[in-house]
């Protein structure tokens, strides 16, 4: 029980590092859990608002309430199990919240829902950095260079760093001259190929947003999200992108997902010890009657009786499967 309660605090305490607010809906009973991160992530204390399965659409953003009720209905009816829906949330403060809402949903036998779990995780902070990003096109100086973001210039046609900002310069431990005498690739862990392929996409505009591994001055790997867009330069169009860290973040699901897993474990531990010891009370009782029986028989026949060395030998197998009963009860 203590292990448990371990697992669960755990658990608890890595939900709160990361950027997820937990929810559960069981479909069948309406029963609904708001976890405390998603409570907080729209200014309400919990169970400030009724808490059924109507509270989120109420919340919703009534631009957005319309398409995220059909996107829902679709997924409940006809799949796919798993989705991912990006919508907006009412605050308390009356202002809107950006978030993705990521779940699965578990069918019974005939195919319908009858339950939903998933995650909200809070988009502000992207959202900020993918409207820095729309910013830094129209007021590329002013923004650029005076922004706490970290950001690059880079020339998609060969990868090299054409510009960074004061922010790139600290983050990755090189100053100005030494970032535009490098290329991207020098940066990023991926292949060559893999890098200009990259670029070519967020150049076409066919993806904005990558998942890359990026080495610091010192030689420290970093997890990083790119947001990469092209900027016309006049003369030339080039990306921008805007890097944001999210190891500590990536860690923290790690740790979470690693401490599901012994949840589990402990899980099926208690679950076998639950067993065994209904066998070894079952097995206790036969040995007991064994035990009990091969006693009265060796009264009956006498120390004489030609059976009297089989008896014996009964009763030593039935004390050494009494103590293996006690090594299974113990376990």
């Amino acid at each position: 029980t203590e292990a448990l309660y371990k697992s669960e605090e755990r658990l608890s305490l890595a939900l709160r590092g990361s950027n997820d607010a937990p929810w559960d809906w069981d479909v069948q009973t309406g029963d609904v859990y708001y976890s405390p991160r998603w409570w907080a992530m729209v200014g309400y204390e919990p169970g400030e608002l009724p808490s059924d399965s109507s509270l989120w659409k109420r919340l919703t953003h009534r631009e957005d309430a319309a398409r995220v009720e059909r996107a829902f209905g679709e997924f409940l009816a006809h799949g796919p199990d798993t989705y991912e829906l990006e919508f907006r949330l009412l605050h308390k403060d009356a202002r809107a919240v950006p978030i993705l809402s990521r779940g699965f949903i578990l069918r019974g036998a005939n195919g319908k829902a009858v339950r939903v779990s998933g995650t909200n995780m809070d988009l502000t902070e992207r959202k900020r950095a993918e409207e820095a990003l729309a910013e830094s096109e129209r007021r590329y100086h002013g923004l650029f260079t005076n922004s706490n973001v970290v950001m690059l210039l880079i020339d998609p046609a060969d990868g090299r760093i054409v510009d960074a900002n004061q922010a790139a310069c600290a983050y990755y431990g090189r100053d100005l001259a030494m970032l535009r005498a490098m290329n991207i690739k020098d940066i990023n862990v991926l292949g060559p190929e893999q890098v200009h392929a990259a670029m070519e996409r967020a150049r076409v505009r066919k993806v904005r947003h990558f998942d890359f591994r990026h080495r610091l001055a010192s030689g420290e790997l970093r997890e990083v999200e790119v947001f990469s867009g092209p900027i016309d330069m006049g003369d030339r169009d080039l990306l921008l992108s805007v890097v944001q860290d999210v190891t500590e973040r990536n860690i923290a699901q790690q740790e979470r997902n690693r401490l599901e897993a012994q949840l589990r474990e402990s899980q099926k531990m208690e679950a076998l010890g639950t067993l065994a010891g209904g066998v070894a009370h079952d097995f206790n009782n036969i040995v007991a009657a064994i035990m009990g029986n091969a006693e009265l028989a060796r009264q009956d026949v006498g120390p004489a009786h030609p059976a009297i060395e089989s008896v014996e030998e009964i009763l030593k197998a039935s004390r050494r499967a009494r103590d293996l009963v006690q090594q299974i009860l113990a376990f």
